[in-house]
C-alpha cells in the first residue's frame, strides 16, 4: 500500500521590519560640513546626496548609516544612534539642504535641543543598497507599527505654491499612518518659505482652496512601482482616495489656521489678520458645505468632489452671484454631471449589447 505524499505547506513570507533608528539632528549639520558645506551641497538633492555621499559611507556592510554608526560603535564622536522622536516626511526629488533648513526653523520654533531632538529621516535611517519591492501586509502592519512606536510626524511642506510630498505616494501615506495610529502630525516650511505665504495669503484666501482642489492622492507617484501599487491597496482597501484627498487638505487647513492664529499675536497688523480668520472661516464652510452636497449626490467615492467644491469657493469669494443662487447652481452643476456619467454609462452599455 503506498503512502501519499505529505505535503509541507511553505513558510510564510518574513517581513522585514522597520527600523526606528535615527540620528541627533545635530548630526545633520556634521554632516554637511563633512561633505564639503553648504556651498558643495547647495542644488543638490536628497536623492543625489544619497547617490554621491550615503551610498559610499555605507557600502561595505550594505546597511543604513545608522545602522553603520550603531556597529562601529564610533564613542568617539558620540554618534550613537537612538530610538527616534520624529519621523519626517518629505521628497527625494527637492532640495537636501531645503529640507534640513526647514526642520532646523521647525526644531527652533519648539524650542528643542538639536543634540537630543533624534530624527528619522530616511536617507540615513533606511538601507540604501539592494532596497526590495515591500510586500501589502508590510504597509498595512509594520509600516504603522513603527510610525506609531516613533509618535511624531512632521512633512516638509515646500515649495508653500506646489509642495511637492503632497503628490508623492510615500509621502501621502505616511500622513495616513500618522492619522490611523493617532501620531502627532505637523508641518516644516523654511522661514523664507513661510514668509513669502503669508505675504500673499491676505489677498488670496479663496486662492488657497482653488490650488489644492486639484489635489488627488490617486495621481501621486512614486520612485518604485511596486510600492505605488502595494500602497494604493491598502488606501483602497481602507480610507478610499477621496477621503485621504479630504484628509490631507484637513491637515494643511489647519497648519493655515494656526499661521493665521499666530501672526494676530505677532503681526503688527492684527486687525487684518483678524479679517483674514474671518474670511477664511468662511470659505471653508463654503467648501465644506459644497463638499456635502457632492458626497450626497455621488457618494464618498467620487474623483470630482474637490474639483466641485473649489468651483463653489471660487464664486463665492468673487461675489459673482449671491449665496442662495450659487448653491442652486452648484445642484444644478452636480445634477448634469450625474446625467452625463450615466449617459456614458448607458452608451457603455449599449455599444457592449451590440457587439455582443
Amino acid at each position: 500500500m503506498m503512502r501519499g505524499k505529505v505535503q509541507i505547506s511553505p513558510e510564510p513570507p518574513t517581513i522585514d521590519p522597520l527600523s526606528i533608528l535615527g540620528l541627533p539632528f545635530s548630526h545633520f549639520h556634521t554632516l554637511i560640513n563633512q561633505w564639503g558645506g553648504h556651498e558643495a551641497l547647495a542644488r543638490m538633492s536628497t536623492s543625489q546626496v544619497c547617490e554621491k555621499y550615503v551610498k559610499p559611507m555605507t557600502r561595505d556592510g550594505g546597511k543604513s548609516l545608522c545602522e553603520t554608526y550603531a556597529e562601529s560603535c564610533n564613542t568617539e564622536r558620540k554618534i550613537l544612534p537612538a530610538k527616534a522622536d520624529w519621523f519626517v516626511s518629505h521628497s527625494w526629488g527637492s532640495g537636501f539642504l531645503d529640507a534640513v533648513e526647514a526642520l532646523q526653523d521647525f526644531f527652533t520654533d519648539k524650542k528643542l535641543d538639536f543634540d537630543t531632538t533624534i530624527v528619522w529621516f530616511d536617507l540615513f535611517s533606511n538601507p540604501q543598497h539592494n532596497t526590495s519591492a515591500k510586500p501589502f501586509e508590510w504597509w498595512k502592519t509594520t509600516f504603522m507599527e513603527a510610525v506609531k512606536d516613533i509618535g511624531n510626524v512632521v512633512m516638509i511642506l515646500q515649495p508653500w505654491q506646489d509642495p511637492v510630498p503632497l503628490k508623492r505616494t510615500w509621502c501621502v501615506y505616511e500622513l495616513y499612518a500618522c492619522h490611523v495610529t493617532s501620531s502627532k502630525f505637523e508641518f516644516a516650511i523654511t522661514r523664507a518659505e513661510k514668509d513669502a505665504f503669508l505675504k500673499w495669503l491676505p489677498s488670496h484666501v479663496e486662492g488657497f482652496f482653488m490650488q489644492f482642489h486639484d489635489l488627488t492622492c490617486s495621481r501621486s507617484q512614486a520612485t518604485k512601482k511596486s510600492d505605488r501599487k502595494a500602497i494604493f491597496e491598502v488606501i483602497k482597501s481602507s480610507i478610499g482616495f477621496l477621503e485621504l484627498d479630504l484628509l490631507v487638505l484637513t491637515k494643511v487647513r489647519a497648519w493655515v489656521r494656526n499661521q493665521i492664529r499666530c501672526q494676530q499675536v505677532l503681526s503688527e497688523d492684527r486687525e487684518m489678520w483678524r479679517e483674514v480668520q474671518r474670511q477664511f472661516t468662511e470659505v471653508e464652510n463654503a467648501f465644506d458645505e459644497a463638499v456635502k452636497r457632492v458626497k450626497k449626490v455621488f457618494g464618498h467615492k467620487n474623483a470630482n468632489t474637490l474639483r466641485f467644491g473649489s468651483r463653489y469657493v471660487g464664486a463665492f469669494e468673487q461675489r459673482q452671484i449671491k449665496r442662495e443662487k450659487l448653491v442652486n447652481r452648484l445642484t444644478d452643476d452636480i445634477k448634469k454631471e450625474r446625467r452625463r456619467k450615466w449617459t456614458r454609462h448607458f452608451n457603455v452599455c449599449g455599444t457592449r449589447h451590440a457587439v455582443e
